[in-house]
């Protein structure tokens, strides 16, 4: 996951800058105007970010639950009407339901 990727699965865009913090991380892509919510399990404490455009009002709803802005995390891409996407973090556990993505795409920390 970094520079390049292409993070939603019903569109071209891709990440043009990413926090090298974060890369080698793996990519849950997610389609825009997708009305089903979707659950990811997780065996063990995991680091997650969601990512949200600006574009359209997909920031409306933030953050997800117990989400924390992801201070100085700054994500930009090849979407001409998106400045910087909107980076919220939050350690996950067990079984989460994330909402129906309107304009979202989630990062998952790799564990070794």
């Amino acid at each position: 996951m970094g520079n390049g990727a292409k993070y939603y699965g019903n569109r071209d865009y891709t990440i043009k800058t990413f926090p090298d913090e974060f890369k080698g991380w793996a990519l849950l892509q997610t389609n825009i105007k997708n009305n089903t919510p979707f659950v990811v399990t997780f065996s063990e404490p995991t680091t997650v970010l969601t990512v949200f455009s600006t574009r359209d009002g997909g920031s409306e709803g933030l953050p997800l639950a117990d989400f924390s802005e992801a201070k100085g995390a700054t994500i930009s891409t090849s979407d001409g009407n998106v400045g910087n996407m909107l980076v919220y973090k939050k350690v996950c556990s067990g079984k989460v339901t994330f909402p129906p993505a309107t304009s979202y795409f989630i990062i998952i920390e790799s564990k070794p």
